[in-house]
């Protein structure tokens, strides 16, 4: 049989697609898969994919969804058994679950030392910034900066961030700044050479747990969650996941899954899902109060305690 799977959303999106496919040819390898999708780098080095079947060859070509997300709060689900799932209802096969983490590939090359990392040493990826679709993401740059200065002289960051303008990364300052300077295979070089990741609910979290650390750990990942999401829907193995459901009356039940912290006003659809309980910063600007209700000092603590300890373990070993 040869399939052809197709989905063009994000590429946190298309990570989650990566261990669907990991799943399905470990439970039928003798199927025959390959896939067309935004994010086409992630699949670079997969040895799992067919490139010779196509949409004309294809014995089936699926335009593959993730709705068990509908049922995010009522049910013990995580995203990656979303895509697979789906997978085994549109097949009607049976395709067990497999590690808990995106599978992704890198070359040799790209797990060489980084110049970076021979001028930084150890360093930390933070991702301050956020899409204008989904601005409730937004922690706020003035949070993210307060981080940055109670770590400061004990941990290097690396700004990171699409340049793209449907994304908003203001600058960091006592950061190295590479927003807009990395396409998808050198950012997966970045992170896993780093240290650990700071980020909202985000890409940059998924490819955390893709890429486990050089010696096999789990690969730190501090990630700023508010109450858009249910916790166990996002989180990882070995992540500081802070989250907020249940300490609203608007995420008392369940998470809240709204686009926008205000409208933009820039005709979107987004602007007609709005946060029920905002919160302007004193800088002008306006986030979630789930969000600010998560203390930077708390989040700095979580991320020297991971540097920490890598930190002993490095000069035990």
């Amino acid at each position: 049989m040869r399939i052809l799977l197709r989905h063009y959303r994000s590429p946190g999106d298309i990570l989650m697609l990566t261990a669907a496919v990991r799943d399905l040819k470990r439970a039928h390898p003798y199927i025959k898969v390959n896939v067309d999708t935004s994010a086409a780098p992630l699949w670079d080095n997969n040895p799992l994919l067919s490139r010779d079947v196509t949409a004309d060859n294809a014995d089936r070509v699926i335009d593959i969804e993730y709705p068990l997300i509908d049922d995010s709060d009522a049910l013990p689900y995580h995203f990656i058994h979303a895509f697979r799932k789906e997978l085994q209802l549109q097949l009607g096969l049976a395709i067990p679950q497999g590690p808990f983490r995106p599978d992704v590939y890198l070359s040799e090359n790209e797990k060489k030392p980084l110049p970076l990392s021979r001028e930084l040493g150890d360093y930390w990826i933070v991702d301050a910034g956020y899409k204008k679709d989904f601005t409730l993401k937004n922690w706020g740059l003035s949070r993210y900066q307060e981080v940055v200065d109670l770590l400061r002289g004990a941990v290097t960051f690396v700004q990171i961030g699409e340049g793209n303008p449907d994304h908003v990364h203001r600058p960091l300052k006592n950061v190295r700044d590479m927003v807009g300077k990395t396409g998808i295979r050198d950012f997966m070089r970045l992170v896993y050479h780093s240290s650990g990741v700071l980020t909202p609910v985000s890409f940059p979290m998924h490819l955390s747990a893709a890429l486990p650390l050089p010696d096999g750990g789990l690969r730190p990942c501090v990630v700023v969650a508010g109450a858009r999401e249910p916790a166990h829907w996002e989180q990882y193995p070995g992540h500081a996941f802070f989250q907020n459901v249940g300490m609203f009356d608007c995420c008392r039940e369940k998470s809240c899954w709204r686009s926008r912290a205000v409208a933009l006003n820039d005709g979107s659809d987004c602007d007609n899902s709005l946060c029920a309980c905002p919160h302007n910063d004193k800088n002008g600007e306006t986030v979630g109060s789930c969000m600010a209700a998560i203390e930077p000092a708390v989040v700095a603590d979580a991320i020297f305690k991971f540097h920490q300890f890598r930190s002993k373990k490095r000069n035990i070993t």
